[in-house]
Order: C-alpha cells, then sequence, then structure tokens
C-alpha cells in the first residue's frame, strides 16, 4: 500500500472517529432518550473518560517521543554530563536598601531648554 493512500485511509478513519465522537457529545444528549439513536451510543459519561485518556496518553507519548528524537539527533549520552563543566557560582540578590541606580549615574532633572516650547508657547490662559 502506498503512503498516499495509507495516509488516506488513516485520516478517513481519524474523521470518521472524530464525527462519531462529535454527535456522541455534543448531539445526542439532545435527543429523547427513548429515541432509536440513543441505542447506537455508549452512556456519556464513557465519552468524557474517553477524552481525558486520550488527551493524558496522547500527551505522554507525545512527550516521550519528542525527547527521545532529540537525544537521538543530538546525540547525547548519560556519559556527557560526567564531562559538564561546574555550574556558575550564584550571584546575591541585592538587598532592599540597595539603590537601582548605579552611583555614576545622577539623577536627570527637567531644564528650561526642555520646557522652553511648553512654557513659551504664548498661550495666555
Amino acid at each position: 500500500m502506498e503512503d498516499r493512500t495509507l495516509g488516506m485511509l488513516l485520516l478517513l478513519l481519524a474523521t470518521i472517529g472524530f464525527m462519531y465522537y462529535v454527535v456522541w457529545i455534543g448531539i445526542i444528549p439532545l435527543v429523547d432518550e427513548t429515541h432509536v439513536l440513543q441505542r447506537l451510543f455508549p452512556p456519556r459519561e464513557f465519552g468524557l473518560y474517553l477524552a481525558t485518556c486520550v488527551l493524558f496518553g496522547g500527551t505522554t507519548v507525545c512527550s516521550f517521543v519528542g525527547a527521545s528524537h532529540v537525544l537521538l539527533r543530538t546525540g547525547w549520552s548519560p556519559s556527557m554530563d560526567a564531562a559538564a563543566p561546574p555550574p556558575l557560582p550564584r550571584v546575591a540578590a541585592p538587598t532592599a536598601s540597595a539603590s537601582l541606580t548605579p552611583p555614576s549615574a545622577a539623577p536627570r532633572t527637567l531644564s528650561t531648554d526642555m520646557l522652553g516650547p511648553i512654557i513659551h508657547s504664548g498661550d495666555t490662559r
């Protein structure tokens, strides 16, 4: 079987499964409980359990596959950790009394040159 044919078949199966699930969880609760369609679907609680399992299971599998891919692609092995350089020393956090401005920076003040256009705009209110 060609890759394209297999891909189309898998896409078709996924679409049918998704549509069944949407009808099961989204539409069947609105249908009368004595209707014949109710017999085609299991109880709605199972649909919620299924969605939870698929979500957590899919996340776990995808995380494992992604991490494995990265490890294989980069060639990482546990022996590489032994040759790693030591971590950098930690820098002490500044205390609350420490100034946030460097000592060489003087506080800036507004000069009349900067305010000139505002003060001398000719507005005499």
